[in-house]
């Protein structure tokens, strides 16, 4: 009897400790679809101007801010988030990199 008593215990510790995951930002890439999905659900769009696979504060600002369970709860109540990722190693259709490079273009984005 003291086991059972002491694994129900247990196990109630282990679940009440374990970390409390939040839901995560929905990202898109494609501009068009995010502006529709903004105007339905009345919320602003942003954009993350990135290298995510080279740039060492783009991937900090993910780390410290985008990949917060505080962010993501706040995001997914204002935003619709947009990735405009501009990568070195990791494959992007031409299109994508097209859209990604009007984008740039359009909001003067240097660096």
């Amino acid at each position: 009897m003291k086991i059972k008593i002491w694994s129900i215990g247990l196990l109630a510790l282990v679940l009440a400790t374990r970390p409390v995951f939040a839901a995560e930002v929905e990202w898109f890439t494609d501009i068009n679809v995010a502006m529709a999905k903004a105007r339905a659900e009345n919320k602003f769009v942003m954009l993350d101007f990135t290298g995510s696979d080279w740039c060492g504060p783009c991937k900090k600002l993910k780390s410290d801010v985008f990949d917060q369970p505080e962010f993501a709860e706040f995001a997914n109540v204002n935003f619709v988030m947009v990735e405009v990722d501009f990568p070195r190693n990791k494959p992007q259709t031409p299109l994508q990199q097209q859209m990604n490079q009007q984008l740039a273009e359009l909001f003067q984005i240097k660096g």
